[in-house]
């Protein structure tokens, strides 16, 4: 409850119109109500992906070692619902919007701006120009447009159908950078909560049964060509029980990470894990005391 209240207090503050702005959006006395909720406030535009923080530079290549318990299950973004694959894709596909850790502000990633109606119930979001999929191909509107209706298709398998149907009653692609969500209530953090999740590529997906897609060899891992994603490092293998790995995406619109690879190793328990830190066979661990 701490959490939200922190996230509302946030919002409003980066968003609030001032007093004459809400004098001119008040209705008069006996006049139409319907007017007031017809303002618009943004475009809002938060573009720090690493979130204020200063970073030095380092040397280029080299590879990350993550150590977990857990195995990931999935290369879908749509299916996911342990937090192994969680972190993993997370290097690989990317949503709209990221959220500062240390202020619960939203900050653009796919989405370069966006903004909201008065009452929090229409949200229009204005896509990043230049972003390719892997594979070459555009990132569009109907990319996003897409993706939440899997993300709402139970056929799917995807664990958020019941939260985003309730949330989000029809979606506009607008043009190929821009889509509006209609909501069905009012919802003021619904950037922060409802756009951080990953998006996948219509070309690839729009042919397959949604019954199907859990899985397919892009599920599955099992064909990395079919693994197509806008993020930072590329999927290059998954080694069941073992490990999965990704590579350095030269060609990521953000500018190329400097490691080379990013390894997702399993292992044992959280001793193995400590001892394999201690030797340098993995390089991070979360949940070490």
């Amino acid at each position: 409850e701490g959490e939200a209240d922190a996230s509302t207090t946030e919002e409003d503050a980066e968003v609030s119109p001032t007093e004459e702005d809400d004098a001119a959006a008040s209705p008069t006395e006996g006049g139409d109500e319907g007017t007031a909720g017809a303002q618009t406030f943004g475009p809002f535009s938060n573009e720090d992906v690493i979130f204020g923080k200063e970073i030095e530079e380092g040397e280029q290549g080299g590879t990350f070692i993550e150590g977990s318990f857990s195995d990931i299950s999935t290369t879908y973004p749509i299916v996911v619902q342990d937090t192994a694959s969680g972190d993993f894709l997370s290097a690989i596909f990317e949503p709209l919007v990221t959220v500062n850790p240390d202020t619960l502000e939203p900050v653009g990633l796919l989405a370069e701006s966006w903004e909201q109606n008065e009452d929090a119930t229409v949200f229009t979001f204005n896509l990043r120009e230049g972003v390719t999929w892997s594979d070459g191909e555009p990132f569009t509107a109907d990319d996003v447009r897409f993706t939440y209706e899997m993300y709402m298709n139970p056929d799917t398998g995807s664990p958020r159908v019941s939260d985003f149907t309730a949330k989000i009653e029809s979606m506009e692609v607008v043009d190929d950078q821009t889509i509006t969500f209609n909501l069905v209530d009012t919802y003021v953090d619904f950037a922060v909560d409802i756009m951080v999740f990953n998006i996948v590529p219509e070309h690839i997906w729009a042919d397959i049964d949604p019954a199907a897609m859990a899985q397919d060899p892009g599920a599955t891992g099992t064909d990395p060509s079919r693994v197509i994603r806008t993020g930072p490092f590329l999927f290059s293998e998954w080694v069941i029980e073992d490990h999965a790995t990704a590579v350095r995406n030269d060609n990521y619109w953000n500018g190329a990470p400097y490691l080379d690879e990013y390894i997702f190793k399993v292992v044992p328990d959280q001793a193995a894990g400590v001892a394999q830190l201690q030797t340098g066979e993995i390089d991070y661990f979360e949940g070490v005391p």
